[in-house]
């Protein structure tokens, strides 16, 4: 018994509370069951990280830099595009969970550049960009950009389900990258060859492909490939 008290005591940080001399059983049994649920979670958060680090993945990190190119007039007039501040941060809220929106306050904090778009006046997109010197990872934890002075990557980009396939993404990739490129900055953007709505859209808002990385992890081991340019046909 006074193991479990002592276990209760330094896990929980708090005391067992005593009646006439008497240990509470029933606050005890629910300080062992808090402290088990603890311990279940921290195993459970331990065993997804092995895995994520173990678990086969293969893929065709796809780079892309911004050259210039305005968008022509049909684009749509219901898309409005406004860099994120701590006054509009929360409109994404409507979407994302609050965890997330505590990482675009560390983007902020952080220097990072944030974009917001609005379909017909509502909440659709949200993008991001960081500027080097940095090291971002181009898709998960793999195919590292070491960003130098001047330069900038677009990452954490995502449109709402139900306000996909209307233009959005290439709208925002296209300021993003006039309004930066006025600055001198060089504008990369990055997809997976997989993600063929995200590469017709990089495509389209004036990028064009200048790397192609294969990724490959096999039970923790990372293999990464440049591909040369002369088999970039089949990737574009």
């Amino acid at each position: 018994m006074k193991i479990l008290y002592n276990l209760a005591f330094c896990y929980l940080g708090v005391p067992i509370i005593f009646s006439r001399g008497v240990i509470n059983i029933s606050i005890m049994l629910d300080l062992i069951k808090s402290f088990l649920l603890k311990v279940i979670l921290e195993i459970r958060s331990f065993l997804i990280h092995v895995f994520n680090i173990i678990k086969y993945e293969k893929n065709f990190v796809l780079t892309h830099v911004f050259h210039g190119v305005d968008l022509d007039t049909t684009t749509s007039n219901s898309i409005e595009i406004k860099k994120v501040t701590i006054d509009n941060l929360m409109d994404a809220s409507i979407y994302e969970p609050a965890r997330k929106i505590n990482i675009f306050i560390e983007f902020l904090n952080s220097g990072d550049l944030g974009y917001y778009a609005y379909y017909s006046g509502q909440f659709a997109h949200r993008i991001w960009v960081t500027f080097g010197p940095n090291k971002v990872a181009r898709w998960k934890r793999y195919a590292v950009i070491n960003l130098n002075e001047k330069e900038c990557c677009i990452h954490w980009g995502e449109t709402m389900p139900r306000f996909r396939n209307k233009g959005i993404l290439q709208a925002v990739l296209n300021k993003i990258g006039n309004d930066l490129i006025k600055d001198g900055f060089t504008v990369y953007a990055s997809t997976t060859i997989d993600n063929k709505s995200s590469r017709q859209s990089i495509l389209k808002s004036g990028y064009k492909l200048v790397e192609v990385v294969s990724v490959k992890n096999i039970f923790g081991f990372r293999i990464e490939k440049s591909i040369p340019e002369i088999c970039w046909d089949k990737y574009i």
